[in-house]
């Protein structure tokens, strides 16, 4: 399912590897049945891709041609094949729903968000054990999530499956080629954990580096930027907003450190990988680096308040081998840890077994 033209951009990189059937999710549609879903059981954040037509379109592929198994990213789309019982079904949740839903309802300040996400939290457990039932196999991309799924449905082969990074694809830039005094925040502005990220770095993190190293300037990757925050960087100097990035490997190389002052959200961050496997040190929260086997002093730098994160800040752009110290522990850990290639490979091992125990009868 494609939501915008943003995302269907990437259907031709797809079509390289395998055959592509996209399904364009109308937001008008979209909006009425989380309308729909208000009385009912289901969670909004599910109901808004729950359309018959995109169903219909999958069971009449299984239909019509031969697979030895059927895999499902993300909860969104788990929905679409629960009435398909006859191939084995992996499941990627990538993360457990209802520990974000009751972090989102306890981290939300606005009352509108307050509310919708404590209405989220009272119907994601049932509905995710629902899901989780329905599946062969199910896989996560943190610890702190397989735990919580665990304890939720404690009879379900549920396993650990970090997310990865193309290490061919991000590979590390020399020191010459970072800028200096460059701070380089990355994140989808429209997912709360992002804006909430960048709102503690406006208003409480920038202002102390300002105030101790004015030549400080920030560069901001990602679309959705609310009106409000818009607002605040007209009033903000040395940032700078760029939107979405088709490529952010340009702006790794522009930067001289990343930022990720994550105070809400479940799973592992992106960013955080992409960024370590440009040889690009990363400066976080311990919820930014959570589910992940960092050594926090070694392969990344992790601040509790806006102090300590001004404080690592100011370090790394004043200490040239601190900062390339750190760039080169992090590049180290990606390369040991989160290889896309081992990944797909104990993927591949979770599947092959469901589909050799069916072959066996």
């Amino acid at each position: 399912m494609v939501h915008d033209r943003h995302e269907e951009q990437y259907l031709k990189e797809l079509e390289a590897w395998c055959s592509v059937q996209a399904s364009r999710v109308s937001s008008r549609k979209a909006l009425m049945r989380c309308l729909r879903s208000l009385p009912s059981a289901t969670p909004l954040f599910a109901a808004y891709c729950q359309d018959p037509s995109f169903r219909e379109d999958i069971e009449n592929t299984l239909t019509h041609q031969t697979f030895d198994l059927i895999h499902v990213q993300h909860l969104r789309a788990a929905w679409s094949v629960l009435r398909h019982a006859g191939l084995p079904k992996t499941y990627d949740s990538q993360d457990c729903f209802s520990l974000l839903m009751r972090r989102l309802s306890e981290g939300a300040r606005h009352p509108l968000w307050k509310l919708l996400y404590w209405t989220e939290r009272l119907k994601m457990p049932s509905y995710e054990k629902s899901l989780l039932a329905a599946f062969d196999a199910i896989t996560c991309c943190s610890p702190i999530d397989l735990k919580e799924l665990k304890t939720m449905s404690p009879d379900r082969p549920i396993h650990h499956l970090p997310n990865g990074v193309d290490l061919k694809h991000f590979t590390p830039c020399s020191p010459e080629d970072h800028g200096r005094d460059r701070l380089l925040f990355v994140g989808r502005l429209s997912y709360l954990p992002n804006r909430d990220a960048l709102f503690f770095l406006l208003h409480d993190i920038l202002p102390i580096l300002h105030s101790l190293r004015p030549s400080v300037r920030l560069r901001i990757v990602g679309g959705g930027l609310p009106r409000k925050l818009e607002r605040d960087l007209a009033h903000s100097p040395g940032v700078e907003w760029v939107g979405h990035s088709h490529d952010v490997r340009s702006h790794h190389r522009w930067a001289t450190l990343s930022l990720a002052p994550m105070r809400l959200g479940v799973g592992t961050n992106f960013k955080i990988l992409e960024a370590m496997a440009s040889g690009l040190p990363v400066i976080t929260t311990p919820k930014g680096c959570e589910g992940l086997t960092l050594d926090p002093h070694r392969d990344v730098l992790v601040g509790r308040n806006a102090k300590e994160l001004a404080d690592f800040v100011l370090l790394l752009l004043s200490d040239d081998n601190k900062r390339q110290q750190i760039a080169k522990a992090g590049r180290a850990y990606v390369e040991r840890e989160h290889d896309w290639n081992n990944i797909g490979r104990r993927l591949a091992e979770i599947q092959g077994q469901l589909i050799e125990k069916r072959l066996q009868g």
